[in-house]
């Protein structure tokens, strides 16, 4: 059976992050942004990748609708989660994957990971500037712009690859 990685994405960072998942697992793919509003029947997938950015605290609304709705089926499948937000301490990330998914699904997961984030300052709006200037302002020569993580991004592909054995 096939994978299917469902994200959301506002400024393409959990695009870029699915995309690069789905060329790394090197098995058939199907890619769904989720802010599409496309019904996505799982039936046919064996492996489930959900994710999407975090945006003050809370992960993508199209993502958490289809968690929503879905959960019960997708814990009969394999399934990995991925958020992509600016933070990288460990308390604030595990505050968000909190937040942002169930218990039952994050204990169900076979791998969840924060892939760190991106700044985008031409596509966003004036107060997404803002907020993003303000949350990320260094003290002296200290650079706090956010990064994507390949070496998370990675793990969740070996994660899921041992799980298609």
């Amino acid at each position: 059976m096939s994978v299917l990685i469902v994200y959301g994405t506002k400024t393409g960072t959990s695009e870029k992050c699915a995309k690069y998942i789905a060329d790394k697992l090197g098995e058939p793919v199907t890619l769904v942004n989720a802010r599409d509003g496309i019904k996505i029947e799982l039936s046919p997938y064996s492996t489930v990748i959900i994710g999407g950015s975090v945006r003050m605290g809370h992960i993508t609304a199209a993502v958490s609708k289809f968690i929503e709705e879905e959960e019960e089926n997708l814990l009969t499948k394999k399934v990995a989660l991925f958020m992509c937000c600016g933070f990288t301490d460990e308390e604030n990330i595990n505050r968000q994957l909190e937040i942002n998914f169930t218990p039952a699904l994050k204990e169900h997961a076979l791998c969840v990971k924060c892939f760190g984030g991106e700044l985008h300052p031409d596509g966003t709006n004036k107060i997404d500037k803002l907020v993003a200037k303000m949350a990320f302002k260094a003290d002296g020569d200290i650079d706090l712009t956010p990064e994507l993580d390949y070496n998370a991004m990675n793990e969740l592909v070996a994660a899921v690859k041992a799980s298609l054995a």
